[in-house]
């Protein structure tokens, strides 16, 4: 038998986790980002296994790269087809539609002990738990593994109904920090469309409606000019609103002098195939489609998505911008850009929502002036741009800050975000938040007594390294207590040089990091970040958490 192809540590970490389940756990769901070689894996356990098998994909193309990708694994594979007019039941290996498959389950004869499930978001519609119910009942020990990058639907089924357990999982992040994909830049585009007159369908915008308000000769020429402006010539997939725009957006860039064309599921899959050919060489330089690229689609030269369709779905946003990830020589990054509607009513999927936690995120949007409101709106400054390097570089400066604690003291609990959108720039603590006021800080913390729950306000005093609670009882809700606090800040923030320190917006705190706070900084042997701001506070967050800590204020 041939040598296993070489993998990388996480899938063979992956592999190794199916099997180390199989007898625990006969339902498994592995979760891996777009890039992460999804494929690979799938056919290295069905290397491993060497059993009569099933891998059940539900597109054309997905069916004939798992076939390829299989050979290319295990040359000496017994691969087999089921899609149209191929039909090879007798072959131990599998590659099937799910369309086809459910109505010729009963051809099988031999005993299956593997179904792998590519894409396996889709598992929980009635046709794949037919197949999987058929299968269950000839063999109730059959070994049910799903794969996919998006384990979230906009319809909100669960796929717990499906799967047992997720038994492994990597993110974009991790693969972006391994050097397996490419970095994320995020850029916007403000296309004047009222998405809240929109009705939502599906969990998610209907796509009529969509395409009625974005498939305009203005806005389709406001994406070429934008493609010309910035995007120096890369090899791009623009997502659209539906087929017809489509159609008109590729013949809008063919009109301005650039190479395009559409493609679309009602294609024959030799055109499709041709296009997609011509576009891999370089030949034709965008390719517009409405969700026949999300999946199946690799290409590793793309370097710029499109995105001409707002979108509520993360999965359909996480499945569109990873067509641009893959790595590929001198390629450095990937350039998304959304050209996104305003909406008050609808929350929006964007880059900066689909990568890192949700602190991560507050954390960078104050980095870049960004409020919530503007988040969720679409009216975004144009000139900011968002970064997977920007969550991973925060993430570096929180995991120093929180070794640096954890040479002196335990480890503690994070809390909510504030509830209330502020104009004041709060620092987020390991629990509760502070506000540098210079001489001391304002800081917010629950209350430490179960006998007294709430939130407490604390005023910090650098000069007597002091701490006093200000209020008699806590405040019913972190709200509450914030309201309180900003009520005090208020009656002081009219002095400039209180502004300079509060307030989110303040232009001094773009300035470079000031000589004594490098130095400060080194010696509590914390990073030093870009800004003056920045430096003031991850200084401010330590000094006040190492006090709180130290008082035993919270534990």
């Amino acid at each position: 038998m041939t040598a296993p192809m070489s993998m990388r540590w996480y899938q063979e970490k992956a592999v190794s986790e199916v099997f180390r389940l199989q007898h625990e756990v006969k339902r498994q769901l592995i979760i891996a980002a777009t890039g992460a070689g999804k494929t690979i894996i799938s056919s290295e356990i069905l290397r491993r296994l060497n059993k009569k098998s099933l891998f059940i994909a539900h597109r054309d193309e997905l069916v004939r790269q798992a076939a390829s990708k299989l050979l290319q694994v295990w040359p000496e594979a017994d691969v087999g087809i089921i899609k149209g007019q191929e039909n090879e039941v007798e072959k131990q290996i599998i590659s099937c539609s799910v369309q086809s498959l459910v109505n010729r389950m009963d051809q099988i004869k031999e005993t299956v002990h593997l179904i792998i499930i590519d894409e396996c978001h889709h598992a929980v519609s009635p046709t794949y738990t037919k197949v999987i119910d058929y299968f269950l009942e000839k063999n109730p020990d059959l070994l049910i593994v799903g794969v996919t990058a998006t384990p979230d639907r906009t319809d909100g089924k669960e796929l717990s109904s499906v799967f047992e357990q997720i038994i492994f999982e990597i993110n974009m992040l991790d693969l972006i920090k391994e050097g397996y994909l490419v970095n994320l830049r995020g850029q916007r585009v403000d296309t004047g469309v009222d998405l809240s007159k929109i009705k939502t369908s599906y969990g998610d915008f209907d796509e009529a409606q969509l395409s009625k308000n974005f498939n305009t000769p203005k806005i389709n020429e406001l994406v070429v000019e934008t493609y010309m402006n910035r995007c120096e010539g890369r090899l791009s997939v623009a997502f659209c609103c539906s087929v017809q725009h489509a159609i008109e957006l590729a013949a809008t860039f063919r009109a301005f002098g650039i190479s395009a064309h559409h493609v679309d599921g009602t294609m024959k899959d030799e055109e499709r195939r041709d296009i997609l050919a011509r576009f891999a060489k370089g030949e034709i330089r965008v390719v517009t489609n409405v969700m026949v690229l999300t999946e199946g689609f690799d290409c590793p030269e793309v370097s710029c998505v499109l995105m001409v369709r707002p979108t509520q779905s993360r999965s359909l946003y996480v499945q569109a911008v990873g067509r641009g990830m893959r790595l590929f020589p001198d390629k450095k990054d990937c350039l998304v850009i959304d050209f996104a509607g305003n909406t008050s009513r609808h929350q929006l999927v964007t880059l900066l929502s689909i990568i890192g936690t949700t602190k991560e995120q507050e954390e960078v949007k104050r980095a870049k002036g960004i409020t919530s409101e503007d988040e969720s709106s679409g009216r975004v400054n144009e000139d900011i741009e968002i970064s997977t390097s920007d969550i991973i570089q925060q993430q570096l400066i929180m995991r120093a800050y929180e070794a640096a604690l954890e040479e002196k003291f335990q480890q503690v609990e994070t809390v909510d975000l504030l509830p209330k959108e502020s104009r004041f720039d709060w620092n987020p603590l390991p629990v509760g938040y502070s506000i540098n006021l210079g001489a001391g800080s304002l800081c917010l913390v629950p209350s430490a007594d179960i006998d007294y729950p709430g939130w407490n306000i604390w005023a910090y005093a650098k000069e007597k390294d002091s701490i006093s609670c200000m209020n008699l009882d806590p405040f019913p809700t972190l709200g509450d207590a914030q309201s309180k606090a900003e009520e005090l800040v208020e009656k002081r923030v009219k002095e400039t040089w209180m502004k300079q320190l509060v307030l989110k917006e303040a232009i001094e705190k773009k300035d470079a990091v000031r000589p004594e706070q490098e130095e400060e900084l080194r010696r509590l042997k914390l990073p030093v970040p870009n800004t003056m701001g920045e430096a003031a506070l991850l200084l401010d967050r330590f000094k006040i958490t190492e006090k709180l800590l130290e008082l035993q204020i919270i534990r």
